[in-house]
């Protein structure tokens, strides 16, 4: 039998991986914090999560965008 997660168990595994990404870009950029606002490299999957939250739709929109112009 499959065993579920109770919700708040589910947030906080999400809360962990979200971390790890930022954690993640600190590394990229030598633990700077303002080189992760200012990153240009739109490409890199973790791009959207760079700011240690989910991205807004927004931001995905703006991304979509992006790749869809991109040749």
């Amino acid at each position: 039998a499959a065993k579920f997660l109770s919700y708040p168990i589910q947030l906080q595994r999400a809360a962990r991986r979200i971390k790890a990404i930022r954690q993640k870009c600190l590394d990229c950029t030598c633990n700077q914090p303002k080189e992760i606002r200012l990153c240009p490299i739109i490409e890199c999957d973790l791009y959207p999560y760079r700011m240690g939250r989910r991205p807004d739709k927004a931001t995905l929109d703006t991304i979509k965008k992006f790749y869809e112009e991109k040749p």
